[in-house]
């Protein structure tokens, strides 16, 4: 009887095991929204000429999502907090679901099928120089620019005059608490 009791618990365990890694895997970050499909595209497109894995979805609401993923959370958190932080994406940006995603509208070529999770991307060092900017020499450290950095961002939220890189951006107003 012990014995039936224990396998019975271990294939519940481990099918709840099971059924929340598959959900892991559905993880997105969410970079803007647009209320129409030609907006939405074009957005994507711009993404899409700065970062991989660029995808865009119809929202339940109607608005048009721009994504980046999937990938598992843990990854998507470090896409997250990288991408933030080089200024690649706005910093409202947020982790979202496959299960909150409509039909795929971007990329226009993009097979039906359930995408697989991609590996994140990795920092860069800070030796190694950007595609298509040429390093400049510089009389401050690297230590010295960097408490620079912090001085401007615990003074006034960011930097004056920085910019996104390809253009304004919008969030839908509604955010997930996870």
């Amino acid at each position: 009887m012990t014995r039936i009791f224990t396998a019975i618990l271990f294939l519940i365990l481990f099918g709840l095991r099971a059924s929340y890694a598959q959900q892991d895997t559905g993880v997105w970050v969410q970079v803007e929204a647009r209320p129409t499909l030609a907006a939405a595209q074009e957005r994507a497109r711009a993404y899409a000429e700065v970062l991989p894995d660029v995808n865009g979805f119809r929202l339940n609401s109607g608005w048009y999502a721009i994504v980046i993923g999937p990938y598992l959370r843990g990854d998507a958190e470090q896409v997250l907090s990288v991408y933030r932080s080089e200024g690649q994406i706005p910093a409202d940006s947020y982790i979202t679901f496959s299960n909150v995603l409509g039909q795929q509208f971007w990329p226009t070529d993009a097979a039906l099928s359930e995408p697989e999770a991609v590996a994140p991307p990795v920092e860069q060092q800070p030796d190694q120089p950007v595609a298509g900017l040429t390093p400049q020499a510089s009389d401050e450290t690297r230590s010295q620019a960097l408490q620079s950095e912090r001085r401007l961002t615990a003074h006034s939220g960011k930097a004056p005059g920085v910019r996104w890189p390809i253009g304004s951006v919008s969030m839908v107003s509604r955010r997930r608490a996870f």
